[in-house]
């Protein structure tokens, strides 16, 4: 995807989309009203005007135009823009001038550098990672510093985004290495997507959500019916991507279950076999560091919010890759035993749906016996991390306010790049992240 044949490192694009709740008819995910992502640590700054660039892709490029090197699948001067907005404002700068800018540490000496990023270092799948920043490179803050207080948009398959991101895909051992990832988040909510997030949802104190017996739970985001609508109901592997309508029962997207007034079709950003389709250009939330691990509790820390009123500890469907430590059995170290809602309250254990998740058989955790069975093919909890489109985190937006009111995201995204809040559109938009206790709000 680059210009220049020098850079060993080729750019992916890590796309998030916004989902503005225009109905409100199910609370089974966290749902949060004005969330403006600043904080005491970063506070993001309202930018002094747009860097706009076009169309990243090239209108003449082939039906199966897909194959990374590429180069007339995009238009060279809106990447060249591109570039030179990420490198500083050079002129003609390469993707290696992007690269050579990501990696001054005035950007990294407040990640990985003073221990708001710690990787994983675990031995087996329980992280005990601590992400409180992005592993490397730029968030949305970072650019705009770059860029003279402004924000960067790029126009990508028709459709205006955010730049909120520059870092890796890297590894433990090198937050560097891999390829350059740009994180693109949609400007603009779809606002004629009406929907429930799930086809069932679960709201009393004494159901099988608190029993932790239910197959599904309805803040899953894997078996979401946002998820399998956004996806137009196939997986990256050209699977079904089923939804849950009830606790133990799945359904696959079809025909008659089509989303009134939602005529969106995302299969060039989804479907490996759609013509002109980008995804040999996407990487993944499973490849990316800082998503493999991230949980808002930590963004509550290195914002300083741990007092009783913050206390809320991770939401579902954060982290893409490892599970968090829960304080049943697992270890409970340091600041790991705090990340869950049960922390604070031993009736909630919602991370038994990410544990019960990753088993082929059922389990007894805690005395509780977990009855979700992978080995039926069920859709398990980090399904969502193979996907090219996916909805944000609570970690990845914050929330809540301006200033040292507020808290900021991983992303440190300012009012303007949030402002799917406007009260002109809706008040609310779904996340990804499910609820820390009953399954009906936050």
């Amino acid at each position: 995807m680059q210009k220049t044949v020098n850079a060993k490192k080729r750019l992916t694009v890590l796309l998030s989309i916004i989902l503005v709740l225009c109905v409100v008819t199910s609370f089974a995910l966290v749902s949060q009203i004005n969330m403006k992502a600043d904080a005491a640590k970063v506070n993001p700054t309202n930018e002094k005007g747009i860097i706009p660039i076009g169309e990243l892709l090239s209108s003449k490029r082939g039906d199966s135009a897909t194959a990374v090197g590429d180069k007339s699948i995009f238009n060279i001067d809106s990447l060249t823009a591109l570039f030179n907005a990420l490198s500083g404002q050079l002129a003609d700068a390469t993707l290696q001038d992007v690269i050579d800018e990501m990696a001054k540490a005035k950007y990294n000496d407040t990640k990985a550098g003073d221990n708001t990023y710690i990787p994983n270092t675990s031995s087996n799948d329980y992280s005990n990672a601590y992400v409180g920043s992005i592993h490397y490179g730029m968030n949305a803050q970072d650019i705009r510093d770059l860029t003279g207080g402004k924000n960067i948009e790029v126009t990508f398959g028709g459709q205006v985004w955010n730049v909120v991101a520059l870092t890796s895909t890297g590894t433990s051992a090198n937050v560097a290495a891999g390829d350059v990832v740009l994180t693109l988040m949609l400007k603009d909510p779809i606002d004629n997507y009406k929907t429930y997030w799930n086809g069932w949802q679960q709201t009393t104190s004494g159901s099988a959500h608190f029993k932790h017996t239910e197959k599904y739970a309805s803040s899953f985001y894997s078996s979401s019916l946002i998820r399998s609508v956004l996806l137009n109901g196939k997986d990256s592997f050209g699977k079904d991507v089923k939804y849950a309508t009830g606790a133990s029962a799945l359904t696959s997207l079809g025909a008659g279950n089509a989303i009134a007034g939602y005529t969106d079709n995302w299969s060039i950003f989804t479907d490996t076999a759609a013509k002109k389709n980008v995804t040999n250009f996407l990487v993944k939330p499973k490849d990316v560091l800082y998503m493999q691990d991230e949980n808002f509790y930590d963004v509550l820390t290195v914002n300083g919010k741990q007092d009783s009123s913050h206390r809320w500890g991770s939401g579902q469907n954060e982290a893409s890759k490892n599970k968090l430590p829960s304080s049943l059995g697992m270890p409970t170290s340091g600041y790991n035993n705090n990340r869950w809602y049960n922390q604070y309250n031993s009736a909630v254990n919602v991370q038994f749906e990410q544990e019960k998740s990753v088993r082929d058989t059922n389990i007894n955790l805690g005395g509780t016996t977990l009855i979700y069975n992978s080995a039926n093919n069920d859709p398990t909890y980090f399904d969502w991390a193979e996907d090219f489109l996916w909805l944000p985190s609570w970690a990845e937006v914050g929330e809540n306010g301006t200033g040292t009111a507020g808290i900021a995201g991983l992303w440190a995204l300012n009012d303007s790049q949030r402002k799917y809040d406007d009260s002109t559109t809706a008040a609310q938009a779904w996340l990804r992240s499910g609820s820390n206790g009953y399954s009906y709000g936050a």
